[in-house]
């Protein structure tokens, strides 16, 4: 098995595809689910911790009988999409690294990423499979830090996800962050939830 990251760009905001190569080459016919992973504040997409943790959501997806595909893409400004640095600061006793604006910025931020979610649930598959080859069945979104709080208000605004005409849909969500350190090992106890649901 490899595992194999394609780049596209939807209308040009540029995502990563993260698949095994069998995806192709299976019956057009079986279930394919599609995993978001956000990425947490200061980080971006193709940071070399995202890019493992979105090949191993994949390496372990292979034991399913479903295909998925694991979806990530900056947040709004993070990684190739960064307009302003201080836009990320948080609040801090040193004036100079403060920002007064944090809530609100990251309320923006965690807006606009979570529409761009929604844009792509509607927009992705034609772009993945302009001649109808595949169906996307499930959704699942699973944020990290900063891709967490995004993650709550896609869930938020769940009922409005996608087409209108489309009310198959199923939508899965999974938050976490350890206080220590959100890369260690518990974050498989999230994807076994996940995994519950899509397999």
């Amino acid at each position: 098995m490899v595992i194999q990251r394609k780049n596209y760009s939807v209308a040009g905001l540029f995502v990563n595809i993260y698949s095994d190569d069998s995806t192709e080459t299976r019956d057009p016919g079986a279930p394919l689910s599609v995993v978001f992973l956000l990425h947490g504040r200061y980080s971006r997409a193709l940071h070399p911790k995202v890019d493992s943790f979105a090949k191993e959501l994949v390496e372990k997806a292979t034991l399913s009988p479903r295909d998925h595909l694991v979806v990530t893409f900056d947040q709004r400004n993070h990684g190739t999409r960064l307009k302003d640095e201080m836009t990320n600061v948080g609040w801090y006793e040193d004036q100079e690294k403060h920002n007064p604006a944090h809530a609100v910025d990251m309320y923006h931020l965690q807006t606009g990423t979570a529409n761009d979610v929604s844009y792509l649930i509607d927009f992705l598959p034609s772009k993945l499979y302009p001649n109808d080859e595949r169906e996307i069945r499930d959704w699942g979104v699973i944020g990290i830090s900063l891709g967490g709080h995004t993650t709550w208000i896609v869930l938020q605004n769940g009922k409005s996800l996608g087409s209108p005409h489309n009310t198959e849909r199923n939508l899965i969500f999974i938050c976490f962050r350890t206080k220590s350190d959100p890369w260690c090992s518990d974050y498989w106890s999230a994807l076994s939830i996940i995994y519950s649901y899509i397999n």
